[in-house]
């Protein structure tokens, strides 16, 4: 699990007839200087992790990257949103944060999509 977090969000997954079978959580960690350039600038990081998405027992790691502490969680919040709206639970309705078929509180961003990384 990804400790310590920031920020985590627990969504709902329900099978076909409706029925909740289990919590998908989504953890964003905090943000954490990568590289640093001197004068040129800095690489900062924000860890996400989304359990439970593919299985009950997955895990999809990644991270995001900007220069600085706010574009890196910008940029991992928008990496967590395309991963949760291209999931086929997603794409079903089975996946909710407060009630079927919102859009799990995560913004929906225009503009070139993110791939979603494989479940480990």
């Amino acid at each position: 699990m990804l400790e310590p977090a920031m920020f985590d969000r627990e969504l709902s997954l329900m099978d076909h007839e409706g029925v909740l079978t289990r919590k998908v959580s989504v953890r964003f960690g905090n943000p954490y200087v990568v590289k640093e350039y001197g004068d040129e600038g800095t690489d900062w990081a924000v860890d996400i992790q989304i359990s439970g998405l593919v299985e009950a027992d997955s895990y999809i790691n990644q991270r995001s990257m900007q220069v600085d502490p706010l574009g890196a969680f910008i940029s991992a919040l928008r990496l967590a949103s395309e991963c949760i709206r291209l999931s086929e639970p997603y794409k079903a309705g089975r996946l909710f944060w407060l009630e079927p078929k919102d859009n799990c509180g995560f913004p929906e961003f225009t503009g070139p999509a993110y791939r979603p990384p494989a479940a480990t």
